[in-house]
């Protein structure tokens, strides 16, 4: 649960054009998993946008992936982002 209650106050603070703001957070009624909730996405998940399209550049979507982790390393360094 210590790792959830992280992420709920790691997501709350970014503020990044690549990263939906959290809405909030909820429990499965089935499993219990916990969920975290943001926006609604036309396409989906990254996932399933990526499944979707077996033709899509996989060095556009590494640089994408890279550019948003430098992202995340800088805001780290600045004590922004408190995640492992």
């Amino acid at each position: 649960m210590k790792l959830f209650e992280q992420e709920i106050y790691v997501w709350a603070k970014l503020s990044h054009p690549n990263v939906l703001p959290l809405l909030g957070y909820a429990f499965c009624g089935d499993t219990g998993y916990p969920l975290l909730i943001s926006e609604w996405m036309q396409n989906g998940t990254a996932w399933s946008y990526v499944r979707a399209r077996p033709g899509l550049d996989a060095t556009s979507i590494v640089h994408l992936v890279s550019k948003f982790y430098l992202w995340v390393r800088t805001s780290h360094k600045r004590g922004m982002y408190s995640g492992p």
